[in-house]
């Protein structure tokens, strides 16, 4: 999946979890407008927001189960005619919630999570920095849940190879799970894991 300067629609029967992986594809500017029910304030609310200048390309993202007929139209304008630097993301979970007019000025695409092998397919006991700086490139755009799938498996092959943790580093694994709740950057979390492991005696 890719990020452009192209307008679209994604259908997701998870939309928090699109807009998390979403999140992760780019460095750009995200501002997000997560409804149950997209209202006409809400669409006025998006307009204002398109027009706030940026230098960079700056994504904004309508996320709701329904998108109300009359905030739909008041967004056709500004849909054709998106201000520079800014590209829409409509995210919701059929494709019949939205207007034919509002589909023909997207792309619509259905998301589907990529899916990452979380098998552990390298050696925890002679892990190096070279090693880990290899892994950490498969894993840059992993979500929070995808993050916290791995530590499990980390954590489950260290007990598997009956590896001994001080309690400074069975302390930084619970730790760990607790970040990624708070929203921490997943790569930054993996990456602290890996190192501290790279680098113990």
């Amino acid at each position: 999946m890719i990020l452009d300067d192209k307008n679209r629609v994604f259908i997701s029967t998870d939309i928090d979890k699109c807009i998390e992986h979403l999140k992760q594809l780019s460095f750009n500017r995200f501002v997000v407008f997560r409804r149950e029910d997209f209202l006409i304030d809400d669409a006025k609310d998006v307009v204002k927001e398109a027009y706030i200048t940026s230098d960079d390309l700056k994504y904004i993202i309508l996320a709701a189960n329904k998108f109300n007929v009359y905030a739909q139209n008041s967004l056709l304008k500004v849909l054709e005619e998106p201000p520079k630097n800014v590209v829409f993301i409509i995210i919701t979970k059929s494709k019949s919630t939205l207007l034919p007019t509002i589909k023909s000025r997207t792309q619509i695409e259905v998301f589907e999570k990529e899916k990452i092998d979380y098998s552990i397919d390298f050696d925890l006991k002679r892990l190096d920095l070279k090693n880990v700086y290899e892994i950490l490139q498969r894993y840059q755009h992993l979500t929070k849940e995808d993050a916290k799938e791995l530590v499990q498996k980390i954590f489950l092959n260290i007990t598997t190879l009956n590896l001994k943790l001080t309690e400074k580093e069975l302390d930084m694994f619970s730790k760990s799970i607790r970040l990624l709740e708070l929203n921490s950057k997943p790569i930054n979390i993996i990456t602290q894991i890996l190192l501290t492991l790279a680098i113990r005696k």
